[in-house]
């Protein structure tokens, strides 16, 4: 009985529980380019929690033509995109469960 007791509790603990992976996911992929649609490198893409003047670098991947900002890094970031002169700003909300987030994925546009 008393075993009985003991799983019915077990079972009560750890009811809803999540068994989350050991993985880390980035925040955001960004992909840049021209106007034309053709990839266009950036000079730097960084990014940081909206409000906040830190800003933190993003790490350019060639295999796939794009950059990688925030590991494991939700709510509202901004990402800057720079080439030459030219700076985009491009704000956007990540959204976490209760284990990683969802990475999201943009698109910035520079002219060439």
């Amino acid at each position: 009985m008393k075993s009985l007791i003991s799983i019915a509790v077990l079972g009560v603990l750890f009811a809803g529980c999540t068994t989350c992976s050991r993985e880390s996911r980035w925040s955001v992929r960004v992909s840049v380019e021209g106007s034309d649609g053709a990839p266009l490198a950036a000079d730097a893409v960084t990014f940081a929690y909206a409000g906040e003047p830190v800003d933190r670098d993003c790490l350019w991947f060639e295999a796939e033509d794009l950059w990688t900002c925030g590991e494991e890094a939700d709510g509202a970031l901004v990402v800057s995109v720079v080439r030459g002169t030219q700076r985009v700003d491009r704000e956007v909300t990540v959204s976490a469960d209760e284990c990683h987030v969802r990475t999201e994925e943009i698109t910035v546009v520079l002219d060439e």
